[in-house]
């Protein structure tokens, strides 16, 4: 399946800046590796197809992530230094 940025923009709920300013909120997320604040970007995902997709895409473009879980709201997270459409305006 091929997948464009447009269709990415259309599987995430939420995204925000992300760095080491979360440091102060790492007890809510779930990672079964150390979470890396050095990414750019994190994306929340309620549905789990959409977070797959997400995860094709981004292999797609041979793009690094981590993925966690976000504890506090029960939503799939990737972080990325992929820079959606909507951050690119």
């Amino acid at each position: 399946m091929k997948l464009d940025e447009s269709d990415f923009e259309m599987l995430y709920t939420t995204s925000m800046s992300w760095g080491v300013q979360w440091i102060l909120q790492q007890n809510r997320f779930a990672s079964k590796q150390p979470i890396h604040y050095d990414h750019k970007w994190a994306y929340w995902f309620k549905d789990y197809s959409a977070y797959l997709f997400a995860r094709t895409f981004l292999d797609g473009i041979r793009t690094d992530y981590q993925e966690l879980i976000d504890e506090a709201t029960g939503d799939f997270v990737l972080l990325s230094n992929y820079t959606a459409l909507t951050w690119q305006k």
